[in-house]
């Protein structure tokens, strides 16, 4: 999105850019998020959560986010709502396609499958890199993230480090906390990108957790002591027994020995699990 951001407005202020689009389509991996942009209601909670971070340029951000939005909505990008859910954080979640689509139509001409090198740009021509990230590249991320670990990319396939390089080519200087990340914690299934949004696992205050035979709603939250793709719920909650078969885990008489009531698993409860 940024790079047709930016292309939007220097066209506005007169400029005739033209984005180099490496993948196959426009949006980079804003397109697979779920359209949330935001900025924390305080100043001092920013630099609380990120205390590393450039304070001048969190500034900027948290200064000019508020008219970026009014920006995109006045180009004809659909809000689907006015409130993050978040009580630390204000902003406005996009519809990403239509936001794709807005952007698309003011930005100019958008050139796909055309990455860009540094031959490109030994032109003289302005460039404005905006190349995504690195995260598709496994040996950038074992060089940069420290400690490095094999992860699951979610996000767009393109966003190799193709404007770090360009940039340290002609160099320039890397910042600080570049071995973090921001991502999500994610179940521990095969998921392509339409299962980037509703497989991601995310603090809230309410989940709905349902499958074919009924619902429930519970409070949520997101713990590295439950194991990646399981829901772990404390026994004795009202409508539990309706999602699974019935079947005990352990018999009776295990229940007197251990002192402990004991909840029951089943290959067949298997549930989805969304915002309430």
């Amino acid at each position: 999105m940024a790079g047709l951001c930016a292309a939007a407005r220097a066209r506005e202020l007169g400029a005739l850019p033209t984005v180099h689009e490496k993948g196959t389509r426009a949006g980079g991996s804003m397109l697979l998020s779920s359209g949330v942009i935001w900025r924390y209601r305080r100043f001092e909670e920013f630099r609380a959560q990120c205390p590393t971070g450039d304070e001048r340029l969190q500034r900027l951000v948290f200064e000019g986010l508020d008219e970026g939005l009014e920006w995109l909505e006045s180009l004809g990008a659909p809000v689907v709502a006015r409130e993050t859910g978040n009580p630390l954080t204000t902003g406005l979640r996009f519809d990403p396609a239509g936001l794709t689509e807005a952007l698309l139509r003011v930005a100019g001409p958008v050139r796909f499958e055309q990455p860009v090198t540094v031959t490109v740009t030994d032109t003289g021509v302005p460039l404005l890199l905006a190349s995504g990230g690195f995260q598709g590249d496994a040996e950038l991320v074992e060089r940069y993230v420290r400690p490095a670990a094999p992860m699951r990319v979610r996000a767009n396939p393109w966003s190799a480090g193709d404007g770090l390089r360009i940039a340290l080519e002609r160099g320039a200087a890397l910042t600080a906390g570049l071995d973090e990340f921001y991502g999500r914690n994610m179940a521990d299934v095969d998921f392509d990108e339409p299962g980037f949004v509703p497989l991601a696992q995310v603090y809230g205050r309410h989940a709905r957790i349902f499958n074919e035979r009924g619902e429930l709603a519970v409070r949520a939250h997101v713990t590295d002591k439950v194991p990646p793709g399981t829901v772990w719920m404390r026994d004795g909650w009202g409508g539990l027994n309706r999602l699974t078969d019935g079947g005990a885990a352990l018999p009776d008489e295990a229940v007197d020995v251990f002192g402990f009531s004991a909840g029951q698993a089943s290959f067949d409860a298997r549930v989805e699990v969304a915002p309430a």
